[in-house]
């Protein structure tokens, strides 16, 4: 009984097919994860954008040191900027793909019942003709 064609249908819509189908979004929410980097760049927030950052030289100057440490302050702004719109459209992905893995899971199970209700309300409507 238990090799039969109809109880192993079962076993796969119900038992094999759910799982498949939660590490596959599983699968999908990591790929995003690190596609957009996300935790890379969370502790790296506000470094320098492409580590473009100047040297300040030997001694001390005032006005260079000010000037450097302006084109640093801007370099670190950018990079914080980029890395925020990044993670920000990163995670926007990640909660369509969240959405979308948990009403595909939701609707496996509601299709069949669905067509149970079509057909039973076909058979009624052609009774009901007659």
């Amino acid at each position: 009984m238990h090799n039969s064609i109809i109880f192993s249908f079962f076993h796969w819509f119900f038992a094999v097919a759910p799982a498949d189908a939660i590490r596959l979004s599983r699968n999908f929410l990591l790929w995003d994860w690190h596609f957009f980097s996300i935790g890379y760049f969370m502790p790296r927030l506000f470094s320098p954008w492409h580590r473009d950052i100047t040297g300040y030289g030997r001694g001390f100057d005032l006005k260079r040191f000010l000037h450097v440490f302006g084109w640093n302050l801007i370099s670190r702004i950018i990079g914080g900027i980029m890395r925020i719109f990044v993670m920000a459209f990163g995670l926007l992905v990640l909660t369509v793909i969240g959405i979308t893995g948990v009403f595909v899971f939701a609707i496996w199970f509601i299709l069949p019942l669905l067509g149970i209700f079509l057909v039973g309300l076909g058979i009624y409507t052609l009774i009901a003709l007659v």
